[in-house]
């Protein structure tokens, strides 16, 4: 099956070959470059393809913000990072390291997998690019592990691994609150609190 064009408004055109319903990835295609589909603004990309007798469309269109700069503030100290947070489609991305470093937890990054994985606050929590499933495990008790489900899964932006800070932060009993005229984000969270798996988003 051929994809024959994919065209990106307001961002990138491109062509790509497309695979049991996949858009495959090789070398000898032009694939879209995401980094400039998360430019701000509004975006839709248009995909045509044909499976030999008919010509098939879709659309998908999303938009991503494009105002001031965004500042955290975690108990009142703001939050050094190296990546702006980012807020698509009303959900707000924050580098995972940062953030949740420093709330008290270890952030590890599993490369094959894909995966983000926190652990502190007696829980080990794991989550994987692309996936909205969110499991919890208790630190002592690997046999008492609860799945959860955010809004938004983890993405990669601009190289740099960003998760959605509402629905993490307060499965760790944190509050996140956004004031939007002064572009402020603050949590409020007990550093070293011992949660339970069972917390809901």
């Amino acid at each position: 099956m051929k994809l024959k064009k994919i065209i990106a408004a307001g961002a990138v055109s491109a062509m790509a070959l497309q695979s049991g319903g996949v858009l495959a990835a090789a070398s000898t295609m032009t694939t879209i470059d995401r980094d400039s589909l998360l430019k701000p603004g509004n975006h839709t990309i248009v995909a045509e393809w044909s499976d030999g007798s008919d010509v098939k469309r879709s659309e998908n269109t999303y938009s991503k913000y494009d105002g001031p700069s965004i500042k955290i503030y975690l108990n009142g100290k703001e939050v050094e990072t190296d990546t702006e947070p980012q807020i698509i489609d009303g959900t707000t991305y924050v580098p995972a390291r940062a953030v949740f470093e420093d709330m008290g937890l270890e952030v590890e990054w599993n490369q094959d997998s894909k995966s983000i994985i926190l652990k502190g606050a007696g829980v080990i929590t794991s989550m994987t690019i692309g996936s909205t499933e969110l499991k919890m495990r208790a630190m002592y008790n690997e046999n008492d592990v609860r799945m959860h489900t955010l809004s938004k899964a983890p993405e990669i932006i601009n190289s740099r691994v960003m998760i959605p800070l509402r629905g993490t932060a307060e499965l760790y009993g944190a509050s996140v609150d956004w004031d939007p005229d002064e572009k402020r984000i603050d949590i409020v969270y007990l550093t070293g609190e011992v949660i339970s798996v069972d917390s809901q988003l």
